[in-house]
């Protein structure tokens, strides 16, 4: 029998969002963590980085690749304490996160824990998970894990800036003003993008904000707890979000309601249906719990889409997706193939960012699901 334990859900804090938006009070921001020197190309003042900059345009940057293999080993020394951590905690078992089936198959045990296979949907998903309020107390224990891209944990300034640029390109074709909601927003780097356009608000369970974020109003803790109005937000982003969610229906079910009737909501999550997962997915070093414990596959999206009350618009490749083949580099300016990953991310042969627009009939997710 595995053990469970309730989770209770929790109050918003004192000074709620309601109440500091409808007075005007300032929003205390966070930063957990000093911020490290940032790379040359960030601190000299002539280099500008705009929504046109490319990274073969970036200033070269000694020491990447050995700062990567070192990110690598620090997240398998990392990996072992989450093990020894997440064995200590009570768990839950979860149904599929994206169609609420019951019915799955094992397929690979990663860090203890064992990812299935929902019959219905083909979604992956860790069906045996520590308890959500334990969960948050890993990113707490542990910030540096919200900053990583599939399981790595080093920083970099620059390429997070190039992506925040990427995104904010693809979403001004749907959304150009107005008032936007960052979840997950980390560094800032999204933030600090957007605020050209729109009037930024982000969510965190642990902002690490860079310097010149910290103006921004971020909250700090879950989405369900900010108490943000009912159709308050033009657009909201959850860009490597929902596979850390413990329950990413009930968190739809929010950004839902806080969106404005056909609100945007831009997104980008794992792809079970990518080749790269379905070449071996013993080695795709997206399966990460208890740190990743949802991994979608399109039709899992489709499905919860429709229950949630979101209608899918358009899908692009990642913003770093040109970096992933070391073979593309030698083919000249990686932008240039673009349009061909576009195509190959809508083809469910590469993982995609999603634009989905907010229907008019309210959401099917019940709220204390």
């Amino acid at each position: 029998m595995i053990r469970q334990e309730a989770t209770r859900a929790r109050r918003p804090e004192a000074g709620s969002w309601t109440h500091l938006i409808s007075c005007g009070t300032p929003v205390r921001t966070i930063v957990s963590a000093p911020i490290k020197a940032l790379p040359e190309a960030q601190a000299n003042p002539s280099f500008h980085l705009s929504a046109h900059t490319t990274r073969e345009e970036m200033p070269f940057r000694t020491g990447s690749r050995r700062k990567r293999s070192e990110a690598l080993v620090d997240m398998a020394r990392l990996g072992d304490e989450l093990v020894r951590i997440a064995s200590q905690m009570p768990v839950h078992e979860v149904p599929c996160p994206a169609c609420g089936n019951g019915v799955f198959d094992e397929i690979v045990v990663r860090n203890g824990f064992p990812v299935v296979r929902c019959r219905s949907c083909r979604c992956l998903f860790v069906r045996t998970r520590p308890a959500e309020d334990r969960l948050v107390g890993i990113y707490e224990r542990f910030p540096q894990l919200s900053g990583g891209r599939e399981g790595q944990l080093m920083d970099d300034p620059v390429e997070g800036l190039l992506e925040a640029e990427y995104r904010l390109r693809r979403l001004r074709e749907f959304a150009t003003a107005g008032r936007l909601l960052d979840v997950g927003c980390g560094r800032g780097d999204f933030l600090l993008a957007a605020s050209r356009d729109f009037d930024v608000f982000g969510v965190d369970l642990v902002p690490r904000l860079r310097p010149d974020a910290q103006m921004f109003k971020v909250f700090h803790g879950r989405l369900e707890d900010a108490a943000f109005p009912d159709g308050f937000f033009d657009v909201v982003s959850a860009v490597e979000t929902l596979e850390h969610l413990f329950n990413p229906r009930r968190t739809l079910g929010v950004i839902h309601r806080i969106l404005k009737p056909r609100g945007i909501l831009l997104f980008q999550t794992g792809d079970v249906d990518s080749i790269r997962a379905r070449l071996n997915l013993k080695t795709w070093t997206y399966l990460q719990p208890p740190v990743h414990l949802n991994f979608f596959s399109r039709e899992g999206l489709r499905r919860l889409a429709l229950e949630v009350g979101f209608e899918p618009m358009k899908s692009w490749s990642f913003g770093r997706a040109p970096t992933r083949f070391p073979i593309l580099r030698h083919l000249g300016p990686t932008e240039v193939l673009r349009p061909a990953l576009d195509l190959a991310a809508r083809a469910g042969l590469l993982g995609a960012m999603h634009v989905w627009r907010r229907r008019e009939e309210e959401c099917r997710v019940p709220p204390a699901c």
